[in-house]
């Protein structure tokens, strides 16, 4: 069943109720539009769908569906039914299409077994508690928003869902709610900094949690001058595995740039290009196994294979996640970035992530997103803030070497954001194309 809702009560209602059936929920953002909507309708070819009454989007395809105001009035006074399907825990329960940043969505597999396993043992070390009211900002159709539904489920906490989920009444409905733990994405880092300069007054955040993009020092320096009192847990996983490691709530002061330890149950080795592990301290691909990696892309067998590969030595399947990082000696994991992230300039390997760091380290610049490799653009920094672009690039030019130094920072109004609230990189890069990064 797919669900193309808003985050809201009805769609946590269904979501177990359709788990409890033994059908596979599919969540989907209401955001996305034709071309990606149709993707996803012709890949899982759902038997049912549940919108929101005024999607007109979805009116465009030809799969049954329902609005959600009419599924529960129709579930109103009707009888449970307690003769349920029997759950294999190798069934699978949702489908989770990753985002498509720089490529069409694919459809990951997870099975019962693994999102257990994956919500338990995240649920262990983020310390959720029954007290706690959890801020349910992250779409539900992003498995970082997803999953707080059951870690909520899990420790007795409440999950708060904003009526209008935008990041300019965060603060606002943090307040009004008694939120504890705040989920969030870099972007609302900074709009959550913003508001709070312009409105100081205390809240009961006592925790935030980070995932889908790293929050650099900057980012975390922001965030405890405007919670004082509240912590700061970075954690790294992707859609395949859920996941991978979680780090201590202080580490950002005392061991900045981690993104902490493998779960519970969870490898991590770094490889380099011809497949061996190497030494601590040296960066090469990051692979994970363990019981929460899933089961593979729905429909793509040639995908499947290329990234969950067994382990030639024990069989196992390990996650190449075409990620780089590295490991300390004490078995923290971190990251330099991924794949997509990193290119050679002048002889020098370099991470879009070193440039973005520097930029936001610059007095006046609130978000950065760096863009590299597009034909006839060199290196741009795209950036929101009231810094004049020459002084930018003069600054950064004190601050990085010559092969991170961009070509061009062009300034933007507003920072174009996925369905899911991370900076959208791939308008950026055709942006990018389209204008030479001169312009947007």
């Amino acid at each position: 069943m797919l669900l193309r809702l808003t985050n809201s009560r009805e769609f946590v209602a269904l979501f177990h109720a359709v788990l409890r059936l033994g059908a596979v929920v599919v969540p989907v953002s209401p955001d996305l539009r034709a071309p990606q909507l149709d993707h996803i309708v012709r890949d899982c070819t759902p038997t049912l769908a549940v919108v929101e009454s005024d999607d007109a989007e979805w009116g465009s395809t030809s799969v049954p569906s329902m609005d959600v105001a009419a599924a529960v009035a129709d579930a109103a006074g009707t009888q449970v039914d307690e003769t349920l399907t029997e759950v294999s825990p190798h069934d699978v329960a949702l489908l989770v299409y990753t985002s498509g940043s720089t490529a069409a969505p694919k459809g990951v597999v997870c099975p019962h077994d693994r999102v257990v396993f994956a919500a338990k043992a995240i649920g262990e070390r983020l310390g959720y508690r029954p007290t706690d009211v959890v801020y349910g900002r992250m779409p539900f159709s992003f498995d970082y928003g997803l999953y707080q539904i059951l870690l909520a489920a899990l420790t007795g906490a409440s999950l708060a869902l904003p009526r209008k989920p935008t990041d300019l009444e965060a603060l606002q409905q943090i307040r009004d709610h008694g939120v504890t733990v705040v989920p969030l994405v870099p972007t609302l880092a900074t709009t959550l900094h913003l508001l709070v300069t312009r409105d100081p007054r205390p809240t009961s955040v006592r925790r935030f949690t980070n995932t889908g993009a790293e929050l650099t020092v900057e980012h975390t320096r922001r965030l405890r001058a405007a919670f004082p009192g509240a912590d700061i847990i970075s954690m790294y996983g992707m859609t395949e595995c859920k996941r991978i490691t979680i780090s201590e709530p202080d580490d950002d002061l005392l061991r900045p740039g981690t993104v902490g330890k493998p779960l519970k149950g969870t490898e991590v080795s770094i490889v380099d290009e011809s497949g061996a592990e190497v030494r601590p301290g040296a960066v090469g691909e990051i692979l994970v196994r363990g019981s929460h990696v899933m089961a593979g892309y729905w429909n793509a067998s040639v995908e499947t294979v290329e990234r969950f590969r067994r382990d030639p030595v024990t069989g196992a399947v390990q996650l190449h996640t075409g990620d780089y990082g590295w490991l300390d000696d004490d078995g923290d994991l971190h990251l330099v970035g991924r794949r997509d992230d990193i290119f050679k300039r002048r002889g020098v390997r370099v991470s879009t992530t070193e440039i973005e760091a520097a930029a936001l380290a610059v007095g006046g610049v609130l978000e950065a997103a760096a863009v590299a490799d597009v034909p006839d653009a060199g290196l741009v920094l795209w950036y929101t803030g009231d810094l004049a672009e020459a002084a930018l690039r003069i600054t950064l030019a004190t601050r990085l070497d010559p092969a991170r130094v961009p070509d061009r920072c062009v300034p933007l109004r507003d920072m174009p954001r996925t369905a899911h609230g991370k900076v959208d990189r791939k308008l950026l890069v055709e942006n990018t194309a389209r204008s030479g990064g001169h312009d947007v």
